[in-house]
């Protein structure tokens, strides 16, 4: 008998099932489509590792601390291999696994249940093929379990150009991957009045993540002394940072004390944002670029081998790009757009009109659908 529903499972590390259910929540960037399936024509599940108890230390924790510590892969199987978890995954037609860590942790009932049910599995990649291997002697094995991860998956979605291809050059795999760009709610980082730079101060940077150069920004803020900055970061670099030019939000973004009304207000008070990123082929600093943008504030990002999407961006016309990874680059940079109020303008509107129409949860949820055939 057939089924009337399909059944769709979301996989996330945490933070997402119990603010959805409650809707305690304001944007809906990191729920990525999983509100498109809430709805009479799906059964939807959220699956999420265990937090804020006590984990038994049994064979799945002590293999996870193996895999981490010599293949350098994020597995923490005894945070989510469960025989509930596998009854979910058993009755689910597709399973939307958010990042590496919920793939690999959940690997060994994958493989199980694609022995016995044809689920469809994907995965959004975030750095899968950038990934530092502690021991180079292991590499092999390394990369080994990250084809036996593809082997059981159907689509890789890759946010990122260059990691798609960087991913491309290294396996046989290549009808599995796909460009997807992250894709932002749009109708929550907007504003309707027009944007007037004459009355913005501030620099913004925000980010907490490895491959934002936190040294970089210290640098450029302590050089532009007569410009204030604004610092959204948990990054421990900043905590003793002593320039009066720069004002230090050390709770971060996505903490209880700072949240997206919080983030929104920032970006509006600012007329830069700047995103310093390291040398990497993993997309990085996407979702705060989009929604500044999205909001008529202009962004100077670090152009590297990782950034999202090179054929729709274009300096000066709708972003501002870095190339050099010095500082001198950055200052003169930034005094060349400060007081351009002609320039940052054309660029704000450039920038918004490219993401709202085309980086919206909508275009992404399509974007998906058309790859999965769930559409």
């Amino acid at each position: 008998m057939k089924k009337d529903k399909q059944a769709i499972t979301f996989v996330f590390v945490s933070g997402r099932k119990d603010k959805y259910y409650r809707n305690n929540y304001e944007a809906l960037d990191f729920f990525y489509t999983l509100p498109f399936y809430d709805n009479n024509d799906f059964e939807l599940n959220i699956i999420e590792f265990k937090t804020g108890e006590i984990l038994k230390k049994n064979f799945t924790y002590y293999s996870d601390r193996v895999f981490n510590k010599f293949l350098s892969l994020p597995f923490y199987m005894h945070k989510i291999v469960s025989t509930e978890n596998h009854k979910i995954l058993k009755k689910s037609d597709h399973v939307f696994l958010i990042s590496e860590s919920a793939a690999f942790s959940l690997l060994p009932l994958l493989l199980l249940v694609k022995m016995f049910k044809k689920t469809n599995f994907h995965l959004f990649a975030m750095g899968l093929f950038s990934k530092k291997v502690r021991y180079s002697i292991l590499r092999p094995l390394h990369f080994l379990m990250i084809k036996l991860l593809i082997l059981s998956l159907d689509n890789l979605f890759f946010l990122g150009k260059g990691e798609l291809e960087f991913a491309k050059s290294k396996n046989r795999f290549s009808k599995k991957l796909h460009f997807v760009p992250f894709s932002i709610d749009t109708s929550f980082w907007s504003i309707n009045s027009d944007t007037d730079f004459q009355k913005r101060k501030k620099i913004i940077f925000v980010g907490n993540d490895s491959n934002r150069d936190f040294i970089m920004v210290k640098e450029i803020a302590k050089i532009m002394s007569d410009i204030n900055f604004l610092v959204v970061s948990k990054n421990s670099l900043f905590s003793n940072l002593n320039l009066k030019n720069v004002e230090i939000l050390g709770n971060g973004w996505g903490s209880e004390e700072l949240s997206d009304y919080d983030l929104k207000k920032l970006y509006l008070e600012s007329f830069l944002t700047i995103i310093p990123l390291k040398s990497t082929y993993q997309p990085s600093g996407q979702s705060v670029a989009l929604q500044s943008m999205s909001l008529g504030t202009p962004v100077m990002i670090s152009k590297t081998s990782g950034f999202w999407d090179d054929s729709s961006f274009f300096d000066n016309e709708n972003i501002f790009f870095i190339e050099e990874e010095e500082v001198n680059a950055w200052v003169n940079k930034i005094l060349k757009v400060y007081k351009d109020f002609k320039l940052l303008e054309t660029v704000s509107n450039n920038a918004k009109h490219k993401v709202i129409n085309d980086y919206n949860l909508h275009k992404f949820d399509e974007k998906i659908k058309k790859i999965t055939g769930l559409g």
